[in-house]
Parts: C-alpha cells; structure tokens; sequence
C-alpha cells in the first residue's frame, strides 16, 4: 500500500498530476487518493482545487483529523473551527473512557487553538490507548520545536507527513504563507 504513495510522491508535474486524475477515477471513495491527490494540488498551486480533494477525502472518512485540518487550514478558519472541536471534545475527555481517535482529535483541536503542553499530553493519552497507530506519534512529533521538525526536514524532504507537521505548527502560530 505505502509503495505506490511513494512512487506517486517521485512523480512530478504533469506525471504526478495525471496519474492522481487516474487513481481518483479508479477509487473515487478513498481517503487517501483523494487526499494524495490534493496534496499534489497544493504543490503545484492549485489551492481551490485541494480544498476540493480534501473535502472528498473528508466525505470518505470523516473521523480522519487530517483532511480536517487540512480543510481548516486552507480555509483559514483555524481557530474558530479548533475551538469550536476543544469545546465538543473536552466534556468527552473529562467524563473518561474516550478512546484513542478521541484523544487523538483532541489533541489536534488543543494544537490548533495554541493550547500546546495540552494537546502533547492528549497525543500521549492517544499513543498510551493505542500504541500501534502511527497517527498519535505524528501528533507526539507535532509536539517538538519547529526549529527541530524544520531540521528533520533536511534530511528528508520526501516526508509528506514532516512537512505537514510543520506546516500545521506554523498555522497554530498564525503564520499562514509559511505554513502553506
């Protein structure tokens, strides 16, 4: 499953773009392609186009937090939106027994509203429940210096996932052209 995300990642241009045009005709209800493909459409500067891609891929899997926040982002409706999850989420949180995805949503709606020391200890709560969902050690990843996630990135600009976090670090600071 990862290969083919990797060697669309290679693609570039009009290859990458094509073969995305493709995969969506051929699975038009996965996540992940559509999301794969609005990633690509944020490369190449078509941001009308990914806030599309990734409304689809929130359509197909509306729990994923990922094409959330890439919606939030790109609508640049952050805070609003975060506090409006903190404020849903936290009453769930606090009465206890919320599982992992819960947590996990949490700490992204804490990330998004600057609430960072919090959102860090949700991600761990997350990690704790379900320690084989890689989704949490990305938001305990999200959690450490931009400084040291921009380092990171140095030495693999080829990580997608990397690049988002930073991203998402500089959008919770406001700084929309950088995270972008």
């Amino acid at each position: 499953d990862g290969e083919w995300i990797r060697y669309i990642l290679l693609l570039g241009g009009e290859s990458r773009l094509a073969l995305n045009q493709s995969l969506v005709s051929a699975h038009p209800t996965n996540d992940e392609v559509w999301g794969n493909h609005g990633d690509h459409l944020m490369d190449i500067g078509r941001r009308d186009d990914a806030l599309a891609a990734y409304r689809k891929a929130s359509q197909y899997d509306p729990e994923d937090g990922e094409w959330k926040n890439k919606i939030r982002v790109l609508s640049r409706d952050v805070t609003s939106h975060w506090q409006a999850e903190v404020n849903r989420l936290e009453p769930i949180v606090r009465a206890g027994g919320a599982d992992d995805e819960t947590w996990g949503d949490y700490g992204d709606a804490l990330l998004g509203v600057g609430r960072r020391t919090e959102a860090c200890g949700a991600y761990a709560t997350a990690s704790n429940l379900d320690p084989a969902d890689s989704e949490w050690q990305g938001g305990l990843v999200k959690c450490q210096p931009l400084a040291t996630l921009e380092a990171s990135f140095q030495s693999n600009q080829y990580d997608d996932e990397l690049a988002g976090n930073i991203g998402d670090g500089y959008a919770t600071q406001g700084d929309w052209d950088t995270a972008m």
